[in-house]
């Protein structure tokens, strides 16, 4: 038996979202990312990366170039909690002030 293959992260700019449905009306989201178009399935995620434009990303990709997780939009840290949504962490921001997605 094979090793599932382990997440890869990378480092893009978010330039554009189109949101969309399969052929089987499941929904996803067409993120551009630098110069290419990822794919992401987990509707749980596609608030963060539509709110993200234009901002430096890091993102989980599987092997088939999917984003599956984020890591980190702006200055917006996201941790998983046990394989569900996204929990997210305000580390560096101050009390107060106004955070990313307001």
């Amino acid at each position: 038996k094979q090793e599932p293959a382990a997440p890869t992260l990378v480092n893009v700019t978010i330039h554009r979202t189109i949101m969309g449905t399969t052929s089987r009306n499941q929904p996803v989201l067409s993120v551009k990312a630098n110069q290419e178009w990822l794919k992401c399935y987990k509707n749980t995620i596609f608030e963060f990366l539509t709110k993200g434009l234009g901002q430096a990303a890091e993102l989980l990709l599987d092997k088939n170039h999917c984003i599956i997780g984020l890591k980190r939009i702006g200055t917006h840290h996201f941790d998983m909690v046990d394989g569900k949504p996204m929990e997210v962490l305000q580390r560096d921001r101050e009390p107060g002030t106004p955070t990313l997605f307001k």
